[in-house]
């Protein structure tokens, strides 16, 4: 495929808005879709939420699963812990000032992805080239002949 330019607001005209409850979400495989109407910046999509009573408890030494479940965890839930586990909060140390400061300019170059954990980049701009870079699913990049973002899709 090739690079595919991201439109900025006031790029298109008299695109059609679509007035159909968007379809609930799921778990599995997505798809682009065939519509031919654009979303409204409001709309909303039907999320299922799991319970409570659903949730499993903690268990020191168990080995990490993705799960099966087809819903989704809320950001605030909290899983029962074992009486006997006694977590350590040693995150601190980590902190400016703290006793095992860990210095971002000092590790290795990311080799893998680097997640934000949902966090605010701030003060990042986008690579501003005159051509497309190397094609790398995802990657994004400001083409100074247009002025225009643009995103590798395969």
């Amino acid at each position: 495929m090739v690079y595919k330019k991201i439109l900025l607001d006031g790029d298109v005209t008299g695109a059609t808005m679509s007035d159909s409850v968007p379809l609930a979400c799921s778990v599995g495989t997505g798809t682009a879709g065939t519509s031919v109407n654009s979303t409204r910046g409001d709309h909303r999509h039907r999320v299922a939420v799991g319970s409570a009573a659903s949730m499993p408890s903690m268990t020191t030494g168990a080995a990490r699963n993705a799960g099966s479940s087809g819903k989704l965890a809320r950001i605030d839930h909290v899983h029962a812990t074992p009486a006997t586990w006694a977590p350590s909060d040693h995150a601190s140390a980590h902190k400016s000032g703290g006793g095992d400061v860990i210095r971002l300019n000092s590790l290795a170059s990311a080799n893998s992805a680097v997640s934000l954990w949902n966090k605010q980049l701030n003060k990042h701009k986008l690579e501003a080239l005159a051509t497309a870079p190397s094609a790398v699913t995802g990657r994004i990049y400001w083409r100074t002949a247009d002025s225009h973002p643009y995103v590798y899709v395969p």
